[in-house]
């Protein structure tokens, strides 16, 4: 048999359903409360509190078996086992343990949650993906989403352009109306070069993002500078501060 430690970080995918026990103390109790179970927190000072239903479709749902201080319940093979913590101190075997976050699915709730060792051995697992291998994976799925974001704005900014064009207008046509009013409301003639200034400022901006956007670059603080823009360009007649 190959011997495999797993480390923090590593995913295990069940080849073979398996059942375990989820005891009732606080480290679980949210994970229970997934599964429609509540934990009686009047019992904190012990170990182990009771246990009661909360919702009683998800205890269906899930096919978990309750009783006073732990359910059962099936994990489905294939799914996936974060390991997010590992206790094991000597002298003290019945503690020992790992810590879980499963992403969830049909037949499993989503959460955190600590299993005995004695369950976790009788794990069956598919070949485990080195850490290095799991984390370019994740690395190439969110620059992927981070394009598709990006994405998303500048076509949201690229319809508003066009709708623009069919009633024969341009941004800097919005904009000056937007700092006419804005000047109207002040006598001080700086005002006007203010305003002016800062529109090109902000519209520059504005326009060097979108850019970076079509590319597929930028972040979510890109995103929101141009989201921003086009939100008071959207609002010129409202009292929305353009700057």
């Amino acid at each position: 048999m190959k011997v495999f430690v797993p480390t923090i970080g590593s995913e295990l995918v069940l080849s073979k359903a398996c059942p375990v026990t989820i005891y009732s103390e606080q480290r679980n109790s949210a994970f229970l409360k997934a599964m429609g179970i509540k934990m009686d927190n009047s019992h904190i000072s012990t170990r182990h509190e009771n246990l009661t239903v909360e919702n009683q479709s998800l205890v269906d749902k899930y096919h978990a078996n309750i009783s006073l201080k732990a359910v059962s319940i099936t994990i489905p093979a294939g799914t996936i086992l974060k390991v997010n913590r590992i206790y094991v101190r000597q002298g003290a075997e019945d503690f020992d343990s790992m810590t879980f976050f499963c992403v969830g699915g049909m037949n499993f709730p989503k959460g955190r949650f600590w299993l005995k060792l004695s369950d976790v051995n009788n794990f069956n697992i598919e070949e485990p993906k080195p850490i290095a291998a799991i984390q370019a994976e994740r690395k190439v799925t969110c620059e992927e989403n981070q394009k598709k974001k990006n994405m998303a704005v500048y076509n949201k900014v690229q319809r508003f352009l066009d709708k623009l064009e069919k009633n024969d207008k341009t941004i800097d046509e919005l904009i000056a109306e937007r700092v006419k009013i804005l000047i109207d409301k002040n006598s001080d003639p700086c005002y006007k070069r203010f305003y002016s200034d800062r529109f090109l400022s902000c519209y520059k901006c504005f326009i060097q993002i979108l850019h970076t956007l079509k590319v597929g670059e930028g972040d979510s603080s890109d995103r929101k500078v141009v989201t921003d823009f086009l939100y008071k360009l959207e609002h010129l007649d409202t009292n929305v501060n353009l700057f």
